[in-house]
């Protein structure tokens, strides 16, 4: 067992690829169990900046967490895994393992931090604490539907008005509400064809994984079928573009977008290029009574 040359720590990759965290930790805790990797003394002189933004991103995404992902636990957890998550938590983050001479702003973080796991446990260690805190989240998320769903009627009447800067906004504030919302997802992405000007065949292949992804269940209304009938567009599909657009004013006569897509494809099937068509035809065309 050769020991690693001192290198990055790993307090510094996780600073430098945060987005990968969890994947680097998953990765060291199995080349650690797998006795690939021997830790043996703790490096002082580890950069601080790297530490420092750690514990303030840490901290800022707990803030934005219930007590039950504080934790890294569902809510139907049993108090033997809320336990064990607590105390695997403590052995990590709790100040007291910090090494003697660390600088007062990172022990002062990492207290904040590790206030938010202690409050998380304290709640759900006991069973009527945990079962209030459930009822408390219940009637929040509620609120939360409610809410989302006030908006997104906004933003779909502002997307029909041809809004698209103002639409935006309200399905990103929709997301933060309910992110799992089907039709936040196809209203976003109605909103990215509409504000397309020359789409790629990535693109185009994104929309159409995104619309896949729609729960068969969710996908009978008027929206869903609209949004299929712009997707048929972008690839140039005219004839099933028509059918989505006529099954979605089926389902609802006052989808005013459907109308006008309806109108333009009926209007190009009925034109003509002149240059390419039969005599008689222009003819026809030019000499037909109004």
């Amino acid at each position: 067992e050769a020991p690693l040359d001192r290198g990055t720590t790993i307090e510094e990759l996780l600073g430098s690829h945060h987005e990968h965290e969890e994947t680097i930790l998953k990765a060291i805790h199995f080349l650690n169990i797998s006795g690939c990797l021997k830790f043996t003394e703790v490096q002082k002189n580890a950069n601080l900046s790297h530490q420092i933004q750690r514990l303030q991103r840490l901290e800022s995404e707990l803030d934005n967490k219930n007590y039950f992902e504080r934790l890294g636990v569902s809510r139907s957890a049993k108090d033997s895994d809320i336990k064990k998550a607590y105390f695997d938590l403590a052995k990590v983050l709790h100040p007291d393992k910090l090494i003697e001479g660390t600088p007062e702003k990172v022990v002062e973080l990492s207290r904040k931090v590790f206030e938010k796991i202690q409050v998380a446990y304290d709640t759900l260690k006991k069973e009527d604490r945990k079962q209030s805190y459930l009822n408390e989240l219940e009637v929040g998320q509620a609120e939360k539907v409610m809410q989302a769903d006030r908006i997104l009627d906004k933003a779909r009447a502002n997307l029909l008005k041809g809004e698209l800067s103002s639409t935006r906004k309200m399905i990103n504030q929709v997301k933060e509400l309910s992110p799992d919302s089907t039709e936040v997802k196809i209203l976003s992405a109605w909103l990215d064809m509409k504000q397309r000007k020359n789409p790629s065949d990535s693109f185009i292949n994104e929309i159409d994984r995104r619309l896949q992804q729609v729960p068969l269940q969710a996908r009978d209304t008027a929206m869903y079928y609209h949004t299929r009938g712009l997707y048929c567009l972008l690839i140039n599909d005219m004839e099933r573009a028509r059918k989505y657009f006529k099954t979605s004013l089926n389902m609802d006569s006052t989808f005013i977008d459907s109308k006008r897509e309806l109108s333009k494809i009926e209007s190009s099937k009925q034109s003509f290029n002149i240059l390419t068509a039969d005599l008689k035809d222009v003819v026809g065309a030019l000499f037909k009574k109004k």
